[in-house]
């Protein structure tokens, strides 16, 4: 793995485990956008550009005070906290679904933020 510099720019791939189509209903859309400017407004994120797919985010960015590697995990656990939180809206099936895939993808948790998202 190549080590990252403080104040590097970087181009990131975010991937749902087992690419699991979720980013195509508007509400987790809307997290994505929430969860970049809440990065960019309080934990001095710098996005040079982004792209949301069904199941990946596509992101260029750095850091502008602090490690980026940080910050990525940071924003990991913040958005898939709030990814898990949505999926209660979810129809039953659906809902049990997913937690059900996320939580077989990494059985020592109880579907925990970071089960959503794979390694980048």
């Amino acid at each position: 793995m190549m080590t990252i510099r403080e104040n590097g720019c970087y181009c990131f791939t975010l991937e749902t485990i087992d690419t699991v189509d979720i980013f195509n209903k508007p509400m987790y859309k809307q997290i994505i956008v929430h969860s970049l400017n809440h990065f960019i407004d309080s934990k001095s994120l710098i996005v040079y550009g982004w792209s949301l797919m069904s199941n990946k985010l596509y992101i260029i960015c750095q850091s502008h005070e602090g490690l980026l590697t940080n910050l990525r995990d940071s924003f990991l656990v913040f958005t898939c906290e709030k990814i898990i939180e949505a999926m209660k809206d979810e129809p039953a099936e659906r809902r049990d679904w997913l937690l059900t895939h996320f939580q077989k993808s990494n059985p020592q948790s109880k579907v925990l933020p970071g089960n959503l998202v794979g390694e980048m």
